[in-house]
């Protein structure tokens, strides 16, 4: 082979590996147990972040394995039937189901925490008995998406302003705002960033 043919097959092999790196493969899928609404499906989409095709219950779904459940919302008397096997309303029997096959399913949402400051403290223990107890099963709160960068507005920047905004890599904060220095030994620790821009 001569020189000019080696350049060749480079170039060949080059524009087919790129051809093939362009075309990628399909995002994987999530499957959400329930119907599709804007709203709802901004609200997973802003949990979860666009690297996924989203389908909903109700809807065809290609012929890919959803690689996700997600369950927006899971209400206390869902909760306390699935935590001891069972399971009475439609999409908790659909979550069991997926259970008992070893998936995993991602909450968005616990009803019984909307009443954090209201509830007598045995019942809402109860409840969150009641989360720790599914976690086992596999039904798990969903981890949402954390932003690279956030704005805080605040002039005053304590380590409880950097706690607040742990997994941000860069926190974006007023040029005249003043950070203790427990701020930025909090944000070192957390590998953050604290940049006086706005």
């Amino acid at each position: 082979m001569t020189n000019f043919d080696l350049q060749d097959l480079a170039r060949r092999i080059a524009r087919e590996v790129l051809n093939r790196l362009q075309e990628g493969e399909p995002a994987p899928c999530v499957l959400v147990l329930a119907e599709r609404s804007c709203e709802l499906a901004e609200k997973v989409r802003a949990s979860m972040g666009d690297g996924y095709d989203y389908f909903f219950l109700g809807e065809e779904t290609p012929e890919c394995d959803p690689h996700r459940y997600v369950l927006p919302g899971l209400s206390c008397v869902a909760m306390a039937q699935l935590a001891v096997g069972g399971a009475s309303e439609e999409v908790a029997a659909r979550v069991l189901g997926l259970l008992l096959r070893g998936k995993r399913v991602e909450v968005l949402e616990y009803e019984h925490r909307a009443f954090d400051g209201t509830a007598p403290h045995a019942l809402y223990s109860l409840y969150e008995s009641h989360v720790e107890t599914l976690t086992g099963y596999g039904l798990v709160p969903l981890e949402k998406v954390k932003p690279e960068r956030v704005c805080c507005r605040e002039m005053l920047v304590t380590e409880d302003v950097v706690e607040r905004h742990d997994g941000v890599s860069v926190l974006m904060v007023p040029k005249t705002a003043l950070v203790t220095p427990l701020a930025y030994d909090a944000a070192r620790d957390r590998e953050m960033t604290i940049r006086k821009c706005l």
